[in-house]
């Protein structure tokens, strides 16, 4: 016979166990559930529980002649591991850099921009492409009426073929016009030439397909600068220029580490005028790597390595807040896992990063 022990407010041994062992059991519930939920973020795509700001929502990739070999099912494996970062969209910076081209010519099935499309679709990214880029518009202060007559033909040109190639492709959101703008450098009559490339541009492009957006990229050089011309010089591009997304560039990459934050009001100025003076929206670019060589420090070639972690999560607190889309510059050079070990270890902590964002997020929303 089982002997019973009785507890002082006359509760048998064996109601206590019973007692103990539900105690377990929705302990252990609690944990199961815990874990299913970080196994479920980690199986589904992490973008559902992510929002605007608090992630790289959008990746830039920069052609080049190496990418040329790389074929349908490298592509789609490489754009996978983008997605597991919750990435959604792509875009291809340029379809032809100099003399370099990208896209298919007369009588060719298959290219760079072909491929990189059809991976694309496969896993689920949108993409926007960028039209031709010449060397000659990375020296702003020397543009002229000639420069800018070349680069407004050949564009024209090629997005013709673009949309004969890509038009009707699912993923196809739009193009990306690669000739950068910025307050610094140019004189009036450059202004007026620019702002007369864009909207004869955007006109072409919105004329071809009127529901594809139109995006352009934008910086500033906050130590050179003043809030208030800054401002009526945006105004002036965003209600003349015909583009729909400004993707602004926050120049940590390139800046002094000790005082990239200083363009903080810049942005905050640029996100309230997409707010309240335009009808286009404006995302934030991060630039996640460091200047280690060019222009601005000394006369070699442009040379840059994967930032460190710390500085690209101060960067995302920054951009953020302002609660748009943002954009990572760039993927494929700096956080690409086979490129090196600074970049896998980038890779791997901003993964983790998102996940444990995600998961958060996704508690949140289980828990209200």
């Amino acid at each position: 016979m089982r002997l019973l022990f009785r507890t002082s407010n006359n509760t048998s041994f064996d109601e206590a166990s019973l007692v103990i062992v539900i105690a377990l059991f929705l302990v252990t519930m609690v944990n199961a559930s815990e874990l299913m939920a970080e196994q479920q973020v980690s199986e589904e795509r992490v973008e559902q529980f992510l929002y605007s700001g608090d992630a790289f929502d959008v990746s830039f990739l920069q052609p080049t002649t190496a990418h040329k070999a790389w074929s349908v099912q490298q592509w789609t494996e490489e754009l996978s591991q983008l997605r597991q970062l919750g990435t959604r969209s792509l875009i291809i910076q340029w379809s032809q850099y100099d003399k370099v081209i990208f896209f298919a010519e007369v009588g060719a099935r298959d290219s760079l921009l072909h491929r990189v499309t059809t991976a694309a679709t496969e896993v689920g990214l949108d993409f926007y492409i960028g039209l031709p880029l010449n060397s000659d518009w990375l020296r702003p202060q020397h543009l002229d009426g000639k420069i800018v007559k070349s680069a407004l033909e050949q564009s024209e040109q090629v997005a013709a073929i673009i949309y004969q190639q890509f038009g009707q492709q699912k993923g196809f959101h739009g193009w990306y016009i690669p000739q950068e703008l910025t307050d610094s450098f140019y004189t009036d009559d450059q202004r007026q030439l620019i702002l007369d490339f864009f909207s004869s541009l955007t006109k072409v492009l919105h004329e071809l397909d009127m529901l594809k957006l139109v995006l352009a990229s934008g910086y500033t050089s906050p130590q050179n600068n003043h809030l208030v011309k800054f401002t009526m010089w945006w105004i002036r591009v965003l209600e003349d220029s015909g583009i729909d997304i400004l993707i602004f560039q926050d120049g940590a990459g390139t800046t002094d580490q000790q005082q990239w934050q200083v363009i903080e009001p810049y942005l905050e100025a640029i996100s309230l005028i997409g707010d309240e003076y335009t009808s286009n929206n404006i995302w934030f670019v991060a630039e996640i790597f460091t200047q280690i060589d060019g222009p601005s420090i000394n006369n070699k070639p442009f040379r840059a390595e994967p930032a460190n972690f710390e500085r690209v999560s101060q960067q995302l607190d920054m951009l953020g807040h302002l609660g748009k889309k943002l954009v990572s510059f760039s993927y494929f050079p700096y956080m690409r896992p086979a490129n090196g070990v600074e970049e896998k270890r980038l890779y791997e902590k901003y993964k983790k990063f998102v996940e444990q964002r995600a998961k958060f997020n996704r508690n949140s929303v289980v828990n209200r």
